[in-house]
């Protein structure tokens, strides 16, 4: 999965939320006098309201809401496997730095 491409992609689309007129299309409840007043997306079939519903749902500022998640998450986890490796070499008894790991711990529980 291409994270930058979605993203660039979210960005491009009509920012804002997005809602299905209870049937089957979907469009922004922005009202910026450019896109307001057009559909976002027709769906038919016979998912078609599960769908609008999805993509409604889905749009590009829920998007960039999930990517940024995704990027504080990948930071913790590199920051965490970091901490973990400290505490594994101070278990073996070679140099660790404690200032650096307790820096390290005391940000990690300040984040919410």
């Amino acid at each position: 999965m291409n994270i930058e491409k979605i993203k660039a992609a979210a960005l491009a689309a009509t920012q804002g939320e997005w809602d299905t007129d209870g049937f089957s299309s979907v469009g922004s409840t922005r009202n910026d006098q450019v896109n307001g007043g057009y559909f976002t997306a027709l769906c038919e079939g016979p998912d078609k309201l599960a769908n609008a519903s999805f993509i409604a749902t889905a749009n590009p500022s829920a998007v960039l809401e999930l990517i940024d998640r995704l990027e504080a998450a990948e930071r913790d986890a590199a920051q965490l496997d970091w901490v973990i490796g400290q505490f594994n070499l101070m278990l073996k008894g070679q140099f660790w730095n404690r200032e650096i790991i307790t820096r390290a711990m005391q940000d990690m529980k300040e984040k919410p």
